[in-house]
């Protein structure tokens, strides 16, 4: 899909785990989850 969209963008997080977001999953992984929220609020405040 990313692709296909104009100005889309595809990011691929280390690890195998979904949850590596979910503090209290074993496949947490702070850097990563920081990386994700940081990408996240920056992708929001382009919305505005």
């Amino acid at each position: 899909m990313a692709r296909e969209i104009e100005g889309a963008e595809l990011f691929l997080y280390p690890g195998a785990g979904h949850l590596f977001a979910d503090a209290g999953s074993v496949d947490y992984d702070e850097p990563a989850t920081e990386l994700l929220m940081r990408r996240t609020l920056e992708f929001l405040a382009r919305l505005d």
